[in-house]
């Protein structure tokens, strides 16, 4: 999602004489809530731009950004939002928890860390970031189906207004509605384009 912020700065600045940023569409999740289907991606991977992230706040009318504790920018997320001035209300904040979190009370700990590094009281979606637990001694449905009791109690207080998982499949989707009472709203994946190209052999 990064290379937005390189296209929008190709952009004529006449676009943005109006005042008004673009509007970006949004999708309804299950819960009724609506989520932007256009974000700012964060990564570990990279380096992080803080003048990026502005840019892409005030300028390309972005309201949506992804990030994770892994990633190790959310305290750099929230000094960039503070500067572009943008109301908490019109942003989605989302984020991941880790598996070295994973678990019933340590997830909920998380959370309240993650909010406090992005400097919010709630967050719009929280995503639990992988399906393998690596707790030893139980088995990585046992933790996930704990994890995701505590995302369900984090829900119900309003912590996050959305909770669901990334890259899980669907024998691990299968599992948590078996063993648990709110379905995910989300399911993040990652797909990699692949482009194939086709080269005529040379006359």
């Amino acid at each position: 999602m990064v290379p937005l912020v390189l296209r929008c700065r190709q952009v004529r600045m006449s676009t943005w004489e109006s005042g008004k940023a673009l509007r970006v569409p949004t999708v309804p999740l299950s819960n009724g809530l609506n989520i932007p289907i256009l974000g700012l991606g964060t990564s570990h991977q990279g380096g992080y731009s803080h003048e990026a992230v502005v840019y892409a706040l005030q300028k390309c009318g972005i309201r949506h950004i992804d990030t994770a504790k892994r990633y190790g920018c959310e305290s750099l997320l929230q000094k960039a939002i503070k500067e572009s001035g943008i109301d908490r209300a019109d942003l989605w904040i989302t984020t991941k928890l880790w598996h070295a979190d994973y678990g019933y009370d340590k997830t909920k700990q998380a959370c309240l860390e993650s909010c406090n590094r992005l400097g919010v009281e709630y967050l719009d979606l929280y995503l639990i970031h992988w399906p393998d637990a690596q707790v030893p001694g139980k088995s990585s449905r046992e933790v996930r189906a704990e994890t995701w009791q505590a995302m369900e109690e984090l829900y119900e207080k309003g912590i996050c207004k959305s909770i669901g998982v990334s890259n899980f499949l669907i024998e691990h989707l299968e599992q948590l509605r078996e063993d648990c009472q709110i379905t995910p709203h989300v399911n993040q994946v990652s797909i990699l384009y692949v482009v194939l190209i086709q080269l005529s052999p040379p006359n």
